[in-house]
């Protein structure tokens, strides 16, 4: 057994060597093809999130470009298996991967994304190389980013990254981001994720008596079995929460639904997951779309997912199950701008007892006012205006 998993994981890093060395090849081809034919695409913005979605700040921006500035010729690089395929005007699509995503890669005038180098043909291999300055790319890097920080950077150092423009949402990042990078003020900008005028347009929508549940991912997830998560200490808490009798029985009483939807990072492990109450309904990445539960959805249970910071912009009620809250602040570069115990928009609880004990007491799923400041204090302007700033900081580049 030990030798068969030895064999597979030389294939497979095997197989990742290959897949790197065919990217930095057709990138050099490409190159030589651009300077030959002097291929000008300055003009270009091309937009991206992971090559295979459309649903965070990158394609919000997009539909405001779409929408109030027709004159931009805005590119959107998109697989052709994403299940987003369809939000997308298919006049706009580069196929990630494609021929054309390496060549309006290295000549668009503006290269946009909610992670580094999302536009890119392959952007955890391009981002992981780039320090090496083995490639080159003419267009202005605008990081949108698709989540607020807690007070840490991907990547503090400039001459890495090469950004031209990193947007912040909230002032503690903002504030975060100056003192521990070397970005200043000319890179760093407070002006709002794209996603914060939808939020701000549709705060009065009226919400359905449904908890949301959305927790984030682990690193070491990219790499584990089905068999292996399946002894995580994450399934295994969200799991007895999506069965716990006590729960279930105050969902029926109140009739209210649940809707489980963890990180997108999660969702290759979403068959693990189950529930014996048809009020509660384990959510595929494929049939919803996270705006749309923020929107509707009346409270949500979460870990560490920054959707907190959107949910509790809307004035809805957060509640912290952080069972592995010694082992997540040990593992991961958190800061001190953002603290859970000073800082959360609502109570915190490390043990599944104690979080089926408070949400069954509560007589609504209200948003309780004493965390008001705390939005406040992260958020001092929350407005509709934020795609207008992007648009332009982008084009003041």
């Amino acid at each position: 057994m030990h030798l068969k998993l030895i064999i597979k994981h030389f294939f497979i890093v095997l197989k990742r060597r290959f897949i790197q060395c065919w990217h930095l090849l057709v990138y050099f081809i490409a190159y030589i093809y651009v300077r030959i034919f002097k291929i000008n695409n300055s003009h270009v913005w091309l937009i991206g999130e992971r090559g295979v979605d459309a649903r965070d700040n990158a394609y919000v921006f997009y539909k405001y470009l779409k929408n109030e500035h027709p004159e931009i010729v805005c590119k959107y690089v998109i697989s052709k298996k994403s299940f987003d395929l369809e939000r997308v005007d298919p006049n706009d699509i580069v196929w990630h991967g494609s021929w054309k995503n390496y060549v309006y890669f290295i000549t668009a005038g503006k290269l946009i994304s909610t992670h580094a180098y999302g536009y890119s043909p392959d952007f955890q291999f391009f981002s992981a190389i780039d320090r090496y300055n083995i490639f080159k790319v003419y267009g202005k890097r605008i990081y949108l980013t698709h989540y607020l920080l807690y007070g840490f950077v991907f990547n503090r150092n400039r001459k890495v990254t090469k950004l031209d423009l990193y947007v912040c949402s909230s002032k503690i990042d903002y504030d975060y981001i100056l003192e521990a990078s070397d970005y200043g003020k000319e890179v760093v900008k407070l002006i709002g994720s794209p996603r914060m005028d939808n939020l701000y347009n549709n705060r009065d929508i009226e919400t359905d008596n449904t908890i949301l549940i959305m927790p984030t991912w682990r690193l070491p997830f990219t790499k584990m079995s089905k068999e292996e998560f399946k002894k995580s200490q994450y399934y295994n808490n969200f799991q007895m929460l999506l069965s716990n009798d006590k729960f279930i029985e105050y969902i029926k009483r109140n009739k209210l639904n649940v809707i489980f939807y963890p990180h997108i990072e999660v969702q290759k492990f979403i068959d693990c997951f189950h529930s014996p109450c048809d009020r509660i309904i384990v959510g595929d990445a494929t049939k919803y779309v996270v705006e749309d539960l923020l929107l509707k959805c009346k409270m949500m249970i979460t870990d560490y997912s920054t959707v907190n910071f959107d949910f509790a912009l809307l004035r809805k009620c957060v509640v912290y199950f952080q069972f592995d809250q010694e082992k997540e602040f040990q593992d991961r570069p958190w800061g001190t701008h953002f603290l859970f115990e000073r800082d959360a928009f609502g109570p915190i609880f490390t043990e599944l007892s104690e979080l089926i004990d408070y949400v069954t007491n509560m007589k609504d799923l209200s948003f309780d006012d004493i965390y008001e400041e705390r939005i406040k204090k992260a958020f001092p302007i929350f407005d509709n205006k934020n795609c207008e700033r992007n648009f332009n900081a982008i084009e003041s580049l």
